[in-house]
């Protein structure tokens, strides 16, 4: 019962690093990582997409710990219904099997036990093997799904003090004029802004100077030769950058995530 949980869920708007936090989470464990699609797990050949997915988990299991990421989980585990193909159906019920013997520590290969050892699912590496999910949409997902990930996190949008920072640090390494007052009013007026619309906020403020620039004299032009970046570049470019998620979208996942 005290056995850390081996199903997370990361979920919540996109471009808020939720993959990073995985490709973190493994580095810091020194797990092998597996970055899984969806366009990685099927195929146009009949069963060819559930002896991917076994061999997945089979490989996992092989070089335990690891952990196993699924991006944009949603568009392979959503919700079943009766209209979806026979060959989506089969690829769901060999992930949800295969999920099942991960999450609970051992492995299902044909509803039998694997005998046990060093790489026998119900060995030791079994339980060293770690799911992440990722999505932007949780609630689409199958409640069997949900299930077998026992811990869920949301990733939300990031606050005002959050983008302060973020500001911060993609300004670092740039010659800029803005004082500390100045990117705390950018970190006010980007409310619904992603990690991810900062960042292009950012680069586009930058690109100011370098527009300036006759294009004739661009190609040799050094860094140290534009000048800084100002809180005017940043109330233009503001103009041009939008937040990428929509009102209600995040208010349905904050919702969700109550």
């Amino acid at each position: 019962m005290r056995a850390p949980p081996r199903g997370v869920l990361l979920y919540g708007p996109p471009g808020n690093g939720k993959t990073y936090l995985a490709r973190a989470a493994a580095a810091e464990c020194r797990a092998t990582f597996f970055a899984v699609s969806a366009s990685s797990l099927t195929s146009k050949w009949h069963g060819e997409s559930e002896k991917l997915v076994r061999a997945l988990f089979d490989v996992a299991r092989d070089r335990a710990p690891s952990v196993v990421f699924l991006d944009e989980v949603d568009s392979v585990l959503s919700a079943r219904s009766a209209s979806e193909s026979e060959a989506a159906r089969r690829l769901k019920t060999e992930f949800l099997v295969r999920l099942e013997g991960v999450t609970d520590g051992c492995a299902a290969s044909g509803g039998a036990s694997a005998p046990s050892g060093p790489r026998g699912a119900g060995g030791p590496s079994a339980g060293r093997v770690v799911l992440l999910g990722a999505t932007n949409r949780p609630y689409d997902l199958d409640e069997a799904v949900l299930r077998r990930f026992a811990i869920q996190v949301h990733v939300p949008l990031p606050g005002e003090g959050a983008r302060l920072e973020l500001l911060r640090s993609a300004l670092s390494e740039h010659r800029h004029a803005l004082s500390d007052a100045d990117l705390s009013a950018v970190a006010r007026r980007t409310e619904r802004f992603s990690s991810s619309d900062l960042k292009n906020l950012c680069r586009e403020a930058s690109m100011a100077a370098v527009r300036e620039v006759p294009s004739s004299q661009v190609v040799g032009l050094r860094a140290e030769q534009l000048r800084p970046i100002t809180a005017q570049d940043f109330q233009r470019a503001a103009q041009v950058v939008q937040p990428s998620v929509s009102p209600a979208a995040a208010a349905e996942l904050a919702a969700w995530a109550r």
